[in-house]
């Protein structure tokens, strides 16, 4: 009964609207005070407040609010334009030459900005009519920069891939490197529907001119040049994901104010404000996210999970279980049952003393993560996506490890998810940030991304099945 009411709780707490953090963190000490330690003190609440302490000493927290920092300041400068320009020359001699210049200028614009929605603000606010005068239909340009704006999300600085790091204890420098592939095929996929989409609509080329490929390279080329550097030192050794931070934060005053002279001292501070509302919203779903986490597992809640999900089990009629693998049985006379401890030999018993059985739901690590992938599908619609991470991770990954998923791999398939969640009906956030901006029915927006949606969801298949993918890098790399 104590159970239900907490989450009874829970359920009131997000109906009247409460932020997040307050929903988990009520659940949090609710937890800690009626269920792990049944007689309510003091001492319960200051449990919690020793988990949020422990939270310190891990380095990787830092390695946020920087982040986010340099691609603020990086963001209010004109990259979005150099971007714009640099991508549209490379690519102008391709059929569909403009969409693809789409598609590299949103995923550099998202890596730096870190945000889908200013993405598609900024890139669609310069793009959009451009491709429509290009003869590209008003439904494929409004799906493409719709699709396109959380595009970037695995490519380095990935804020995403950090907070996974953090809530689930992968190495973030792994998880970095396991992105390049995955996220490299994502494009590959878009840019090839851009070309076939220029062939069928005849969209004009323009030439290619070495001469202004030169000229916007180096107009943009700090900005281009960031997500290079930050993966250089990070996958030569010579910087840590928390000192490539400093670097970015580092590289991004020099560029915009030095360099290009887009901002001022006077502006960094509204800059540096704003960046910290943003980063304090994270950092304490992620203190709230750590304390119920431990609960979790100080309670055997995941291990509870991943037994249910993965094995059977038979109970005694007169109390007792054995939870394993069911063999054989003939119903009406007896049940044999390997336990999951291999050490334990199997165990045949009458049916007179069987109480009830309970069968597994998945069996197969394959069918495990189909299983991840369609919650996350629908997790990613109606959830941001750093608090789908901080709530469902730390749930998700222990019971991925009893499948034998690796946990880098995991990480990638759950940004991935997320990313296509931006953009799936009916509550994907980036569909209504395109009907608000471009003045367009939302229903109108779910038609024009559902192809953009296909892609990325055969992507997701491809990347799911083929664990290689992100993890070759990684061991090439030498990280492990």
């Amino acid at each position: 009964m104590t159970g239900w009411l907490i989450l009874a709780a829970f359920v009131l707490l997000a109906v009247i609207g409460e932020p997040l953090f307050v929903s988990i963190g009520v659940v949090t000490v609710l937890c800690v005070g009626f269920v792990q330690n049944p007689a309510p003190s003091i001492q319960n609440s200051v449990d919690v407040l020793i988990e949020w302490f422990k939270m310190t000493d891990s380095p990787y927290p830092i390695a946020i609010p920087l982040f986010t920092l340099a691609g603020a300041i990086m963001t209010r400068g004109g990259i979005s334009s150099r971007l714009v320009a640099f991508a549209r020359a490379v690519t102008c001699c391709l059929p569909g030459g403009l969409g693809m210049a789409c598609v590299v200028a949103c995923t550099f614009f998202a890596a730096l900005s870190g945000s889908s929605a200013v993405t598609i603000i900024a890139i669609g606010g310069i793009l959009y009519p451009a491709l429509i005068k290009d003869g590209f239909s008003d439904r494929f340009s409004l799906g493409l920069l719709t699709a396109c704006g959380g595009i970037g999300i695995l490519a380095p600085p990935s804020l995403p891939l950090i907070v996974f790091g953090i809530v689930s204890h992968a190495d973030i420098n792994q998880l970095f490197i396991a992105g390049i592939l995955p996220g490299l095929l994502c494009i590959a996929a878009f840019l090839a529907w851009c070309g076939v989409k220029g062939v069928r609509l005849g969209v004009a080329r323009s030439p290619w001119t070495t001469r202004e490929v030169a000229r916007t390279f180096w107009e943009g080329k700090w900005a281009v040049l960031l997500p290079v550097l930050l993966l250089g030192g990070i996958y030569s050794g010579l910087t840590t994901t928390i000192e490539a931070s400093a670097v970015a934060v580092v590289y991004a005053l020099v560029v915009e104010v030095w360099v290009h002279r887009e901002l001022s001292w006077r502006e960094l501070p509204k800059i540096a404000l704003d960046t910290m509302v943003l980063v304090g919203s994270i950092l304490i779903i992620l203190l709230m996210a750590f304390s119920f986490t431990n609960f979790l597992t100080l309670e055997e809640v995941p291990q509870e999970a991943a037994d249910w999900i993965r094995y059977d089990r038979v109970s005694y009629r007169d109390g007792g279980s054995i939870v394993g693998t069911i063999t054989a049985e003939k119903p009406g006379e007896w049940i044999r049952i390997s336990p999951k401890d291999p050490d334990e030999e199997a165990e045949e018993i009458p049916w007179a003393k069987v109480g009830s059985v309970r069968r597994h739901l998945v069996e197969s690590r394959l069918g495990f993560l189909i299983a991840v992938n369609v919650l996350l599908l629908v997790v990613g619609c109606i959830m941001d996506i750093f608090s789908a991470l901080v709530v469902f991770a730390p749930l998700i990954v222990p019971i991925a490890q009893q499948y034998g998923v690796d946990l880098v791999h995991l990480g990638i398939i759950f940004v991935v998810n997320l990313e296509i969640g931006f953009a799936t009906p009916p509550f994907g956030i980036n569909l209504f940030i395109s009907s608000s901006y471009f003045k367009r029915p939302v229903t109108e927006v779910f038609r024009a991304s559902a192809p953009w949606l296909l892609i990325l969801l055969s992507m997701l298949a491809v990347i799911t099945a083929f664990p290689d993918l992100s993890l070759w890098l990684v061991r090439l790399s030498g990280l492990r």
